[in-house]
């Protein structure tokens, strides 16, 4: 799998958070046409993570939807692995996220 995709991926987990909040923000002020698109990829990727193994599952949601401070440390002691190990599934687990949200290898 090429890294723009795998970058896609990560954004797709990066906003999905933001993405979340910002069509709440459009259902209060009435949007819909765009709320619509938005409530869609929402989906897409809540799909595409509902998807994956637990232990993928809760890593990409530690590492790029929480986001907040000491997330690798946590993996860390959860696994029972090094850092080196948090990353190197983080990147098995973006590659799944990023097939099942795409549907594409390459």
């Amino acid at each position: 799998m090429n890294n723009t995709v795998k970058n896609e991926a990560k954004s797709a987990l990066r906003f999905l958070t933001s993405k979340r909040t910002a069509a709440e923000c459009m259902r209060l002020r009435g949007d819909t046409l765009s709320l619509e698109s938005l409530e869609g990829e929402i989906r897409a990727s809540e799909l595409a993570l509902s998807g994956l193994h637990p232990d993928d599952r809760y890593l990409l949601e530690e590492l790029y939807i929480s986001r907040d401070g000491g997330s690798v440390s946590r993996l860390c002691e959860h696994f029972g692995c090094s850092t080196s190990t948090v990353y190197r599934r983080s990147r098995h687990a973006v590659t799944e996220f990023a097939m099942r949200l795409f549907g594409r290898t390459e």
